[in-house]
Order: structure tokens, then sequence, then C-alpha cells
């Protein structure tokens, strides 16, 4: 579990970069857009951050279930010598 919440940030990580990367490199305005266009173009364009979302909050319910797994083991071994 450890190894995918690792590749789960690593992802995660590489998304922002990347949707970071895509607002440095954009010049173009979009002025005569309007209506669902203009919500679609957004929606589009800020996809991998959106996807970045997802997959920090699945990261972040992962830790909590790799803590709670290790408390458990930990709270069974007390009486165990």
């Amino acid at each position: 579990m450890k190894r995918a919440r690792l590749i789960l940030n690593i992802i995660t990580i590489l998304l922002v970069l990347f949707q970071i990367l895509g607002y440095i490199g954009r010049n173009i305005t979009h002025r005569h857009t309007t209506g669902t266009n203009l919500v679609a173009y957004y929606i589009g364009f800020n996809m991998p951050v959106i996807l970045a979302a997802i997959l920090f909050t699945m990261s972040w319910y992962l830790k909590r279930k790799i803590q709670k797994k290790e408390s458990q083991t930990l709270i069974d071994s007390i009486g165990k010598e």
C-alpha cells in the first residue's frame, strides 16, 4: 500500500507540474468565446489539476488506511512477548 501511495503522489506532482507548464506556455486569449465553449475550454484545460486532486484524495485515504492498519498491529502486539 505504501508503494501505491508513493506512485499516486508522484503522478499527482507530475500532473500539477504539467498544468503549471501549460499555464506558462498559454498565450491565447478567448475574448469572443462565450457560453458552454468557454466552460468546456476551462474544464478541459484544467483537467490535469482535476485529476491531480482526485489522485491526491485517493492517496490521502490510503495514508489513513495504512496508519490505521499500523496502529492496529501495534495494539495487537502489546501483550505478545
